[in-house]
């Protein structure tokens, strides 16, 4: 379905996929239920991939091309699997918001640290659902508690860089609907 495709940051921010949702976004997006606000896009079945990248040699502790603005003082991490990277987001996102923020590719993705960091405070609680890696990307079900007491069900479609510092460079909202 082409005109229902949600990127970017648009699918990283809870307050656009809840406009999404609540059907006040200006993307044309499929309505399953009107009385849910569900929305929804085609997923493919995953992939079950069992082999991991190839390790990247050591060496250099930040990338030329690095202009996210919220680096921090620690060590480069080292290269892991896609799925993991995108556990230790969500993870991040509710205790560390700013290190969130160091896993995306936010110039890439059209997000500054200030949009980021406002968007989330709208969250109260994440719960991760299923995170699954697939040849396409890392698809994960999270379930978005926000602090109006509304919950929200999402699946994403993330890409990360297979290289050091990984970041999460693309995503590409899948489904969404209240819960």
């Amino acid at each position: 379905m082409a005109g229902s495709q949600i990127t970017g940051e648009r699918a990283l921010l809870p307050h656009q996929l809840g406009r999404v949702v609540a059907g006040d976004g200006q993307v044309d997006v499929q309505v399953v239920s009107q009385s849910t606000g569900a929305a929804s896009a085609s997923i493919s079945p995953p992939a079950s991939t069992t082999s991991r990248p190839p390790v990247a040699g050591s060496g250099q502790r930040r990338g030329t091309g690095d202009t996210n603005p919220a680096r921090s003082e620690r060590g480069q991490r080292a290269l892991t699997s896609s799925r993991e990277l995108v556990l230790e987001y969500y993870r991040l996102i509710e205790v560390n918001p700013r290190s969130a923020f160091e896993l995306i590719a936010g110039d890439v993705l059209g997000t500054t640290l200030g949009e980021f960091l406002g968007s989330w405070t709208e969250v109260s609680r994440i719960e991760v659902l299923d995170v699954v890696e697939r040849r396409d990307g890392v698809l994960a079900v999270i379930r978005i508690h926000l602090r109006d007491g509304v919950h929200l069900r999402v699946q994403q479609l993330l890409t990360v860089t297979r290289t050091v510092p990984q970041r999460i460079v693309d995503a590409e909202l899948v489904s969404a609907q209240q819960d």
